[in-house]
């Protein structure tokens, strides 16, 4: 719950989200718990923000949708 209120704190403060995402990856948790934190992270973010993540994670996935 620590850790839910960490990202909390760090969307009332507006980080940006690439440095929301750092410190979560940076966290001593299991992938699973990162995983929420991220999606809790991200829900919080404007939705253009979230399109420009969305965009960039299929860049990253190339045309057959794999990487």
């Amino acid at each position: 719950m620590r850790r839910v209120l960490q990202v909390e704190q760090m969307l009332s403060e507006r980080l940006p989200f690439r440095e929301i995402e750092d410190r979560i990856e940076g966290m001593s948790l299991s992938e699973e718990e990162k995983s929420a934190l991220w999606l809790l992270a991200w829900t919080g973010q404007p939705q253009r923000v979230q399109r420009r993540s969305v965009e960039e994670a299929l860049t990253h996935a190339g045309p057959s949708g794999k990487p």
